[in-house]
């Protein structure tokens, strides 16, 4: 008889699909490869509808329109191609990394019309792909509720940020969050400290440096 996976295998297995997205020459492959991580992980077929449409919107973009705001990525580079490169993988893997309604209304243990009314006025962050709403994974603690200081770091985020810019931001350490010694990603600084001020300022900072 042979083992059942485990669910951090599952866990892994999805995170390396994700990684693989942004090759063409793998993306199909690894396509089918997210879709069972996804569905053994609980993910709802949602995920792969929006993946799907975020490489179709890739593939149909002209080239040569010049930079576009809500195209910016953190660090001023600019996606401008007509094929899924490693270029467009910040894009995928904010996309993967986010729940669709239904996901957000079980972890919030609310309803989908009030998950609607939160992004409305701004307590939570949601994007659009296509003509559905996904909801960043990182404002979420560990799938039960929100982490402290959510609404306020929403309401801060820059009208001209995408979602790739947003999750790039939100998961990767910054100098000023500093616990000890140890420099932390606003989300982990948000799960430790709770406080959302600080990353309020960081925000600010790489705002005006991606504005340059």
């Amino acid at each position: 008889m042979e083992p059942q996976p485990s669910a951090h295998a599952d866990e892994t297995e999805l995170e390396s699909a994700k990684k693989d997205l942004g090759d063409i020459t793998s993306t199909w492959s690894s396509l089918n490869r997210l879709i069972e991580a996804a569905a053994r992980t609980g993910r709802d077929w949602k995920l792969v509808d929006a993946v799907l449409q975020t490489i179709t919107d890739f593939i149909r973009e002209p080239l040569g329109n010049g930079p576009v705001p809500e195209q910016q990525l953190v660090g001023g580079d600019v996606c401008s191609t007509n094929s899924v490169t490693p270029a467009w993988k910040p894009r995928l893997e904010a996309v993967v990394d986010s729940f669709s309604d239904d996901e957000a209304s079980r972890c919030l243990d609310v309803g989908l019309r009030h998950l609607r009314r939160l992004a409305q006025y701004g307590r939570i962050c949601s994007f659009k792909v296509g003509k559905r709403r996904r909801y960043p994974m990182w404002q979420f603690a560990d799938r039960t509720g929100l982490l402290p200081g959510v609404p306020v770091v929403v309401a801060a985020i820059p009208k001209n940020w995408s979602p790739e810019t947003t999750h790039a931001f939100m998961t990767t350490p910054a100098l000023g969050l500093v616990r000890g010694v140890e420099q932390l990603s606003p989300i982990e600084w948000l799960r430790a400290v709770g406080d959302p001020s600080m990353v309020v300022v960081q925000m600010q900072k790489q705002s005006g440096i991606n504005a340059r």
